[in-house]
């Protein structure tokens, strides 16, 4: 497993191409745990509670619904290895089984994650 995370002061000086599609992979991940919360938004706060704070997981990477806000809405830099993943995928977020799920959800309460 392996647990994406983002630097909200980083972002794309010039957004890749894909921008939209890798913010789509992003909310479009198999939901890991689900939580009905929303979050405020760390960069924008007066738009209120609007980031979603579900884990989401594609097999292999594990990480929060907010992070496609972050994104789509600023462009916030995703790293160079999970941009490689997602566009090897064909941006597509494959189907996840029971058996891995299960080995995921216990991997993420082990590091802490939820």
């Amino acid at each position: 497993m392996r647990l994406l995370s983002l630097d909200l002061r980083d972002r794309w000086g010039s957004p890749p191409a894909d921008l939209r599609a890798l913010a789509d992979y992003l909310a479009g991940g198999v939901v890991l745990r689900r939580v009905r919360s929303f979050s405020v938004d760390e960069i924008h706060p007066v738009r209120g509670r609007v980031v979603g704070s579900s884990v989401l997981t594609d097999g292999d990477w594990v990480w929060s619904a907010g992070q496609a806000h972050y994104v789509r809405t600023y462009a916030v830099r995703l790293p160079d290895e999970f941009v490689d993943h997602v566009r090897l995928a064909g941006h597509r977020v494959a189907a996840v089984g029971d058996t891995r799920l299960r080995e995921l959800t216990l991997q993420a309460r082990t590091l802490g994650v939820f």
